[in-house]
């Protein structure tokens, strides 16, 4: 929300751009040109001389833009005369010299401004002193000033640093310094005519007749006196007249606190008629009631001669009661043989909404959390904004002369430019790298800002850094990753019942679906407390068959795997280079590629199994989120083979109990088949049995019919 409304802030600034001539500076972008425009301004609306004017602007573009060599010029019969200069190492003045200009150039410059690029190979203007020339200036720059239409000389500026931008970015400031000239020597010239009228009888020559009246002077002098006043008088006032309706500035005589004379311009710019003003108002009627003090303490001033002239500005209202702002000159003259303040008005409040503008631009590009840079035409930084300098590291001193391709890199720098080009406008995301080597992702916009003739006047650059959210995108995409990897693993556990393929598969799906550099399963060895690879799948090179690793507590086993299958936790090992626990494998790991490793034990309830072994190349590459998932994999890697391993168990108990149904089988049949013929045996006797006990029956009633006692009893018999 905030970008947009930026953007929406620009673009009105951009729309209105056109406006007014004034806003060039806006467009130069470079805030620091605004301070100097307004200091160089103040200096020059403090000075009432021309050659004092001219001095300022020399020695203050010399030297805070550090420009070769300036100079301010006269021109007359295609030739140039050197009236001032400045120059941070010029080590004489070239004051009064004077320099030929050829046809061609003659006619750029009339009355226009010129910039010149001086290529290889050709020759330096004469006018550019040969001091100067020795430095191999690359740009010149030539400025017209010109006072009430009058067009004899012109400002020059030389520069030698950097390349023809660094002058070209200028442009706009000296533009609006050379108008600012243009004002105030018309303002001078101005008010300087006016004072000089008013000295003449022309607004005072009344009172002078009537002076030559009063001291009875002859009758042939007074009349002749009278004539030549009156002749002298109208002239004045003529010349004054024309003179004031014709400015563009509101022009003014105050005596006594009321206007007695006011140009149409002054009663436009309030929304009256002169006659409504002249001789019925006066200053206090069209200043706003909250700065009516400032400006009676300021006519008081100089109608008691405290001070000959002064400028100022203060708010007005006019006979709509609308408040303006005006910019007023003025000093003090003897109107009529009394004190009178005489002077010019400008209106503005133009200015002061471009003013306020630059105040709104100033102050989002200051407060602006966006990084946000100016750019020249040529691609240069121009100027940065503290969240800019915060994000890519340069100091303000440091990045100017560069370009965006310092910490973008050409290619990408290139890839901006030919989008600007072609399209118009750029936006993306690109890789910064700031000044103390760290990387940045950046989310850049770029666009031009055209002047009125559709030329770039520069471009501007907003940044945002979204680094943190692109290792959250990228910690996102890392953990789901993670989490594709363990519903493949459990995917994987729940279908698969042979523990070698799983082994296999867990390797293969957390090396490709993750994407570490190499991930391997390793079983204990209870024997020799050795641990010994089941699986594995990555960048390996042998590095399994180079190293040992045991889980005892000599150095072999002081690694990540072998502690965290002694302790039952998880081993990290951050930095492989640094981390004196991995001594013993440090070089074989290296040496492919490995940076960052963990080691994650296989326990399941009581039982420690082994450890899952993880390595990255990237140093520190195992966060606490990814600790987490690696351990939930670890986890059903071993439930999975404490299940298998329940699992065979369950299959050797069915089928040891076969094995014994099958035993118990066969004998149950031995022995009913030996049950069986016991049977039939038992069987066979029980009848002969039954036989021989008829038998014995028989014989006995044999012998008891016979009278014959047996001699024993019966022997099958089982009472006997």
């Amino acid at each position: 929300m905030a970008e947009n409304n930026m953007k929406k802030e620009i673009e009105a600034l951009k729309k209105e751009i056109t406006v007014l001539r004034e806003e060039n500076l806006f467009l130069a972008g470079k805030a620091e040109d605004i301070i100097h425009l307004g200091l160089i301004s103040e200096k020059i609306l403090e000075e009432t001389t021309k050659e004092g004017i001219i001095g300022i602007v020399l020695k203050t573009i010399s030297t805070v833009k550090n420009i070769s060599y300036c100079a301010y010029l006269s021109i007359a019969d295609h030739s140039m005369k050197v009236m001032d200069d400045a120059g941070p190492d010029l080590s004489e003045s070239f004051r009064e010299k004077v320099f030929g200009i050829d046809m061609e150039l003659s006619e750029k410059v009339y009355r226009h401004t010129c910039f010149v690029e001086l290529q290889d190979g050709v020759s330096i203007p004469e006018f550019i002193p040969p001091e100067v020339g020795r430095l191999t200036p690359n740009s010149f720059y030539l400025s017209p000033v010109i006072v009430r239409n009058d067009f004899q000389e012109m400002f020059l500026f030389v520069n030698s640093m950097g390349d023809c931008g660094y002058l070209r970015a200028m442009i706009p400031l000296i533009d609006c310094v050379t108008e600012t000239v243009n004002n105030r020597l018309e303002n001078i010239s101005l008010v300087s005519e006016i004072e000089d009228i008013s000295r003449t009888p022309g607004m005072g020559g009344r009172k002078r007749t009537q002076d030559l009246v009063e001291m009875n002077a002859p009758p042939g002098i007074e009349i002749k006196e009278r004539k030549r006043a009156e002749e002298i008088s109208r002239e004045a006032e003529e010349k004054f007249r024309n003179l004031a309706e014709k400015s563009l500035v509101g022009v003014y005589l105050i005596q006594e606190g009321i206007f007695k004379y006011v140009n149409s311009k002054l009663a436009e710019i309030f929304g009256y008629s002169v006659d409504e003003l002249i001789g019925k108002k006066g200053p206090k009627d069209l200043t706003l009631p909250d700065d009516r003090q400032t400006v009676e303490e300021n006519l008081r001033k100089r109608v008691e001669g405290e001070t000959d002239a002064i400028q100022y500005e203060f708010r007005g209202w006019t006979k709509e009661r609308k408040i303006i702002f005006v910019e007023v000159y003025g000093s003090r003259i003897s109107y009529q043989g009394r004190p009178a303040v005489i002077g010019t008005l400008l209106d503005i409040s133009d200015r002061k909404k471009y003013e306020d503008k630059i105040k709104l631009y100033k102050d989002v590009f200051d407060n602006s959390r966006d990084a946000i840079a100016i750019i020249d035409p040529m691609g240069f930084y121009l100027e940065q904004n503290a969240a800019h300098k915060e994000l890519i590291g340069y100091p303000d001193d440091e990045l100017k002369g560069m370009t965006p391709a310092v910490h973008l890199g050409e290619k990408t720098f290139n890839d901006i430019a030919e989008a600007l080009e072609q399209d118009g406008f750029y936006r993306g995301e690109v890789v910064s790298m700031k000044k103390n080597g760290e990387e940045a992702f950046i989310d850049l916009s770029s666009f031009p800002v055209m002047t009125a003739e559709s030329d770039v006047a520069f471009f501007v650059s907003i940044k945002r850094d979204i680094t943190d959210r692109k290792r959250a995108e990228s910690k996102i995409l890392h953990l789901d990753s993670l989490l594709r990897s363990v519903f493949e693993i459990n995917r994987l556990i729940t279908r698969e019942n042979n523990m070698d393929n799983i082994f296999d598969g867990v390797c293969d799906i957390t090396h490709k679906v993750r994407g570490y550099h190499f991930v391997w399963i390793g079983l204990i060895a209870v024997e020799h407390k050795r641990v010994l690879p089941k699986a594995q799948s990555g960048f390996e090179s042998g590095y399994l068959k180079d190293v040992v690793i045991t889980w005892d507590d000599s150095p072999t086993g002081r690694g990540p795997t072998g502690t965290a299958i002694k302790t039952g936790k998880t081993s990290v090992m951050r930095d492989i280079l640094a981390d004196p626990g991995y001594k013993s494998w440090r070089e074989a790991a290296l040496n492919r590629g490995y940076r960052s490793s963990i080691a994650v034990p296989l326990i399941s309830g009581k039982d420690t199994y082994g450890a899952l072994n993880v390595y990255s190349d990237k140093p520190d590459a195992f966060d606490s989120e990814e600790v987490t998932l690696l351990e939930q994999m670890s986890d059903d890697v071993a439930y999975a083979i404490k299940m298998i391993g329940i699992e065979e168990q369950r299959r050797q108990y069915e089928q040891d109990l076969e094995e014994y149904r099958n035993e118990l089988e066969k004998k149950v049949k031995e022995r009913t088949e030996e049950f069986r013929k016991t049977i039939n045996l038992m069987s066979g006797r029980e009848v002969r049995m039954a036989e021989l006990k008829r038998i014995i029956k028989k014989l006995r009633k044999q012998l008891e019919d016979a009278g014959i006692a047996p001699a024993f009893d019966d022997p099958l018999d089982g009472d006997g």
